[in-house]
């Protein structure tokens, strides 16, 4: 993920994520560059392409409805 560019999703290697309201914008932009690499990011992590595009989408769907009401996502 450091690799592609992602400053969030790296800090789930150590601890929970947690994006705050005013970055959520930046954090779905993220979303959407994992989209994009979905098979690499399988492929690395060992999981199949439709768990890891699941995942995303379900972390994804949840900074959209946090976005909705200016609120942040924590991610585990």
């Amino acid at each position: 993920m450091r690799e592609l560019g992602a400053r969030f999703f790296p800090e789930l290697a150590t601890a929970n994520l947690c994006v705050d309201p005013e970055d959520i914008p930046a954090f779905l932009a993220e979303c959407g560059l994992l989209r994009d690499h979905i098979a690499e990011l399988a492929a690395h992590s060992g999981y199949a392409d439709d768990y890891v595009a699941a995942r995303l989408a379900n972390i994804t769907a949840a900074a959209e409805r946090a976005q909705d009401v200016d609120g942040g996502v924590i991610v585990w």
